[in-house]
């Protein structure tokens, strides 16, 4: 039986759409399912946990035609990374055997529900402390994620060195759009300066915004385009964080999560923005994690695009939660603050190098 594509009304609750989508997935018994907000640090989201045919899911609502049309390449990689045995979140297939279920504008995916736990950045030093042998593990896990991403046909993960060099210029976006005005005649960053009760996080923000702009012109004046080959790129991840990742008791990875950022990009940009999370800007981290991805990987990673890697991660993430921030779509802002603190640091660090 397939399923019935009914246009979403307008003014219906969510709950009923995801009971709708739910059915188009196979889980037909609409009235024992119990469904529920992913937690993280945003207001907003799209994702949902829901509880149907007596297992536990993951459902996503995309509405954003940008990400609809990465989806394609992005499930092709998560089902080709659960072929191999790595370890994700997997995907079910609707009853008509797409990855996606249309319902009026809106895609959605269903995946399975990964059990474990989860560290947040403020936990990473203690439990690298712990068990150095992390590090290596990681640094491991990407280079499997790369490796077999390499396989897939060119379609998925073509393109231009210069297409690639331009996210460099990324962060400069980000900025822009903290400062351009909205229809109050006032942009984010000069509101939050004229605001008259200020937290400790708002002048934390005014306080380092100069440091992060240094950063953006940085990168903005660096290339990636010369000498840059088609080995060089291919299908990544690109949001490995501890918010994507969920550990076993021994704190092995049982999953990595979220493959819906995924695009094409040099492989040495995802080593560094996930080095600069995971191992931190220590020299022996750093160079165990690249070394073990290295090993696995099967490719050499430049050490100068590494450091742009990093330093990319560290001020786009930061402008993107800064931004995220004053636009008043956070839940957790202690959460949230402390992601910025940590990335702040290694921004200074990474400085210094």
């Amino acid at each position: 039986m397939r399923a019935t594509r009914v246009q979403a009304s307008v003014g219906e609750s969510p709950a009923v759409a995801a009971r709708r989508a739910l059915a188009g997935f196979g889980l037909e018994d609409a009235s024992a399912v119990s469904i529920e907000p992913l937690g993280g640090y945003r207001t907003t989201g799209n994702s949902l946990r829901v509880r149907a045919g007596g297992e536990a899911w993951v459902l996503k609502r995309h509405t954003s035609a940008a990400e609809i049309g990465r989806l394609e390449a992005s499930h092709r990689l998560e089902e080709r990374l659960a072929t191999e045995g790595f370890p994700t979140a997997p995907l079910r297939r609707s009853l008509e055997g797409e990855t996606l279920f249309p319902d009026g504008p809106a895609r959605y995916s269903l995946h399975a529900w990964v059990s474990g736990q989860q560290l947040e950045i403020a936990d990473r030093d203690a439990a690298l402390a712990q068990d150095p042998g992390l590090v290596v593990s990681f640094g491991a896990m990407l280079g499997t994620l790369h490796r077999i991403s390499a396989g897939l046909e060119p379609s998925a993960g073509g393109v231009s060195a210069v297409e690639a060099a331009g996210r460099l210029q990324g962060p400069a976006h980000a900025l822009r759009a903290l400062r351009r005005p909205r229809r109050t005649g006032l942009s984010h960053w000069h509101s939050l300066r004229l605001k008259r009760h200020k937290s400790d996080f708002d002048r934390w923000i005014i306080d380092v915004l100069p440091e992060v702009a240094d950063s953006v012109r940085w990168l903005a004046g660096r290339s990636l385009g010369r000498g840059l080959t088609t080995a060089d790129v291919g299908l990544i991840h690109n949001d490995i964080n501890w918010e994507n990742l969920v550990f076993d008791d021994e704190l092995r990875v049982a999953g990595l999560l979220d493959f819906d950022n995924a695009i094409p990009a040099p492989w040495s940009q995802e080593v560094g923005a996930a080095a600069v999370v995971l191992a931190g800007t220590r020299a022996e981290h750093v160079d165990a994690f690249v070394g073990a991805y290295e090993e696995v990987a099967g490719r050499p990673i430049d050490r100068t695009a590494l450091h742009l890697g990093m330093r990319l991660k560290c001020t786009q993430s930061l402008l993107n939660s800064i931004n995220t921030y004053l636009r008043g779509d956070v839940r957790d802002i202690d959460l949230l603050s402390s992601w910025c603190v940590h990335l702040h640091a290694s921004l200074v660090e990474l400085g210094r190098a």
